[in-house]
């Protein structure tokens, strides 16, 4: 085993121990434990010291309390409510209900709530910590275990505090409200409801668990871009407020017209021109316009692709409370495994959903997906990356150029000094300053 393995797996199980000596021991156990190690080593010559009785008499009163611990079994049952979404850095509330299924009431219970363990080593994001370090010492530095232990907790994606329960009854069950701030985006899975009470002694907790696995999807954090917002409105109020008529033959049922020279013979209704002894054609009412179009390039590092989607992820909540109902996302590079993107207008909640389950993509597939990208041209497109490289410089001066609604560029950075050739109508976006920079981004309705 190579020594980086040999060490997270010194990791684990000191996390795993410590976990087990917080969960089991309460604050007066946790000083009978710390007597009851030095009685232990005082004790090792008899004739010298007196610290055996000491070792005997801590040892059978933590005997007397694991047996109280062990034959506490509650008929106690837990249900959780979780919210439909939270957002990563904004205050989330759920509630646990207990219910008493016994004749006997419940005192002094203590809830806790239980996430799925993920380990930094055993996760693929596993390098990926967005949130500062604090300053470590000497010893910290040297064996990176408190970042490790960070880097863990954050793959959790948050810290549950516990809650407690007075007394449960039968006919009064007890419902407690539960805090958190989410760390991260994506999926937080709960692995299951521990209830814990003390012994009579008060040095240990019998603990009784509840399985009760769920999910809660969390969304990126999201910024004011008053800009943006300003922009969306004015687009809302030149946008048509229903369809035009259109030969597609794709969209909503319109009407029957006489055929016309041009016209698609595929849109020739044959039963209708029958009984009315000249040809007449299908007529489609296409949607209302698309107001505005996001295009994400996905392929970047993980480090970056954090404050990408965050930048993404405002612009959507921004735009939304102008047009709702008029956004599109062109991903490009491979589709996210969320709800389906890049296919007409969709609701911002969907785009959202997608944004909290994007993963980023290693390999650079913008010259091959940029060929089938499709935006109409009187939609204005907001082209974000992380990758100022020739190619997207290329891409972004055509857009531009050729785009006939207003085209923007963000360009998402960690060192604003690296970014060169940055076009008119385009902004940069630092990571460790993403909300004072999107505030300041100006967004033009007209051509420059």
């Amino acid at each position: 085993m190579s020594r980086p393995a040999r060490t997270q797996r010194i990791f684990q199980r000191i996390a795993r121990t410590s976990h087990w000596y917080e969960a089991r021991l309460t604050p007066l156990g946790h000083l009978f434990a710390g007597l009851l190690v030095g009685a232990a080593i005082f004790s090792s010559d008899p004739s010298r010291s007196q610290a055996s009785f000491l070792l005997a008499g801590l040892a059978a009163l933590f005997v007397i309390a694991l047996v109280f611990c062990v034959s506490w079994h509650p008929p106690l049952a837990a249900r959780r409510t979780l919210p439909a979404r939270a957002i990563v850095g904004r205050e989330t509330v759920y509630r646990i209900l207990l219910e008493n299924n016994g004749d006997a009431a419940e005192h002094a219970v203590l809830i806790r709530d239980r996430l799925r363990e993920q380990f930094a080593d055993q996760h693929p994001a596993s390098g990926l910590d967005p949130s500062p370090l604090k300053r470590d010492n000497w010893f910290d530095r040297q064996t990176g275990f408190r970042r490790w232990s960070r880097r863990t907790q954050w793959l959790r994606g948050a810290l549950l505090p516990s809650a407690y329960a007075p007394i449960i009854t039968r006919t009064a069950p007890h419902e407690s409200i539960i805090r958190f701030v989410p760390l991260r985006r994506g999926l937080i899975e709960f692995s299951g409801i521990e209830l814990a009470r003390a012994d009579p002694l008060g040095l240990c907790y019998g603990i009784h668990p509840i399985a009760t696995v769920q999910q809660l999807l969390v969304l990126p954090r999201q910024h004011p871009v008053p800009g943006l917002t300003l922009l969306c409105a004015n687009l809302a109020r030149l946008m048509p407020q229903s369809g035009v008529p259109s030969l597609t033959g794709a969209q909503e049922f319109h009407a029957l017209r006489e055929y016309r020279p041009g016209d698609s013979f595929r849109q020739i209704h044959w039963r209708a021109s029958a009984k009315r002894g000249v040809h007449v054609v299908r007529q489609a009412l296409d949607p209302a316009p698309l107001a505005c179009t996001l295009i994400v390039d996905s392929c970047t590092s993980p480090e970056r692709f954090e404050a990408l989607i965050e930048v993404v992820a405002s612009l959507l909540a921004a735009a939304a409370t102008a047009v709702p109902d008029s956004l599109a996302l062109r991903w490009l590079g491979p589709q996210p495994t969320a709800p389906e993107a890049g296919i007409g207008a969709q609701p911002v909640a969907l785009l959202l959903d997608t944004l909290a389950l994007a993963k980023p993509t290693i390999a650079d597939h913008f010259d091959a997906a940029t060929p089938h990208l499709e935006v109409p041209q009187v939609s204005s497109a907001i082209f974000i990356t992380a990758n100022w490289a020739s190619n997207r410089r290329v891409f972004s001066d055509r857009l531009s150029r050729f785009h006939r609604a207003p085209a923007h560029t963000i360009v998402v950075t960690e060192d604003a000094l690296e970014i060169n050739d940055l076009p008119a109508r385009g902004c940069i976006i630092r990571g460790q300053q993403i909300a004072h920079d999107l505030a300041a981004c100006r967004f033009t309705g007209r051509r420059a």
